[in-house]
């Protein structure tokens, strides 16, 4: 619900309340086994199957009033202020299968792998409940200011309070003690940039530089024995920049370009580490930060003599290695080495075809030209003897049909 002014003088404002209500229930399994016998036989001599199961319900409540205004100074200057209150009510419910360690199995010759439930447990041994009910209060904001250089240059600055609501991490793998409570992740943000245009509006540039100051960082900790832990980081600070152009340096030719570069460093971190204790990671970089990220597009545009219009397009994009492990070392050097994810250059080549009348769009596509197989995500982990990675799309090729009413 909201209310905003309907005239149309210096100040503007709205003001609202926001309502929800959300009911979630999952069933995630993990299996593994096969039939050697691994992990021993069940009655009758079927091999067992290593289960873990988390089966939960969480309902969520959120109610918030806010109010956002402008005001147009003069011609050029505006100012903008805006702030919201938040009450938000979180209860989790949630039946964990493995509490035991490797105790919980199925059977399967009766189960379906694919859609495991709890009746389908053989050893009731490792099953624990879990119960959590958090309410959290808290507000966000924002200051801003635009000015109007002229036409074609407009630059900003702001600073803003906002807030990641708390968590609950419903992710448990190994032990019970992984399904845990976060409070909420305040962050106040520092941002300043300018929106411009160039040669009678042939060229854009718009970039913008930032400071976030975050308490309570919602950090996901993976340990090499598989266990996935929510922990909040004290004091984190994150700063970077973005820039991006779009030209038209002849008609029918664009060409776009974006850079951006980040980092985030822990100031105040106590990180659970393998031995139960906790390390203290202040100065190390936030994992998947401290990278550039740049891509590259150019496209040109024919009118065929039927009236259609013929578009090729060539997108490069770089993706820079980063460190994949808050401690910034890697978990196990004989499973993953390298402290850093690779390099990534991706090379996408498209042809569009519009049908007279601006109706239908046909498109062929190539993406990852050169088969780049680089590694985007790496979580080394010793219980398998092995690492978890996410690697580049392989080479894709493939036709799209798009249509507009």
């Amino acid at each position: 619900m909201r209310l905003s002014s309907s005239t149309e003088s210096a100040l503007q404002w709205i003001v609202g309340a926001f309502y929800m209500q959300e009911d979630l229930s999952s069933t995630g399994s993990f299996l593994f086994g096969d039939d050697s016998g691994a992990f021993g036989y069940l009655d009758g001599g079927a091999p067992a199957v290593f289960l873990v199961l988390d089966d939960y319900e969480q309902k969520i409540e959120s109610l918030a009033l806010f109010a956002h205004t402008t005001y147009q100074a003069t011609e050029k200057l505006k100012f903008t202020l805006a702030g919201r209150l938040s009450r938000d009510k979180r209860k989790l419910d949630q039946d964990f299968y493995n509490y035991d360690g490797f105790g919980t199995y199925i059977d399967p010759r009766t189960a379906d792998p694919y859609d495991v439930r709890p009746s389908d447990v053989v050893d009731l041994s490792g099953v624990e409940n879990v119960k959590h009910d958090r309410t959290w209060e808290f507000w966000s904001g924002r200051v801003g200011v635009d000015y109007q250089i002229d036409r074609d240059k407009l630059v900003f600055a702001s600073v803003s309070r906002g807030v990641k609501s708390g968590a609950f991490n419903t992710a448990a793998f190994i032990d019970v003690a992984e399904i845990n409570a976060v409070d909420p992740e305040k962050l106040v943000a520092y941002e300043a940039g300018a929106k411009t245009e160039w040669f009678d509006r042939r060229l854009r540039v718009n970039g913008s530089v930032f400071f976030y100051k975050v308490d309570g960082y919602h950090q996901k900790v993976v340990n090499q024995f598989g266990q996935e832990l929510l922990a909040p980081a004290d004091d984190v600070e994150f700063r970077g920049f973005e820039i991006e152009a779009r030209a038209v340096p002849v008609p029918h030719l664009v060409l776009e370009l974006a850079a951006g570069w980040s980092e985030g460093e822990y100031k105040d971190f106590l990180s659970p580490n393998d031995t139960g204790g906790f390390d203290q990671l202040a100065g190390k970089t936030v994992p998947y930060t401290d990278r550039w990220d740049v891509s590259a597009k150019a496209s040109y545009a024919w009118t065929t003599p039927q009236g259609g219009l013929l578009e090729p397009m060539f997108e490069y994009s770089y993706l820079q290695g980063a460190f994949s492990e808050e401690t910034n070392t890697p978990k196990d050097v004989t499973l993953a080495p390298e402290a850093k994810t690779d390099d990534i250059h991706l090379v996408n080549l498209r042809l569009f075809y519009t049908l007279p009348g601006d109706q239908l769009r046909l498109g062929v596509f190539v993406n990852n030209v050169f088969e780049e197989d680089g590694v985007l995500r790496r979580t080394p982990l010793d219980i398998f003897g092995n690492s978890l990675s996410v690697y580049a799309a392989p080479r894709t090729v493939g036709v799209s049909i798009g249509a507009s009413f």
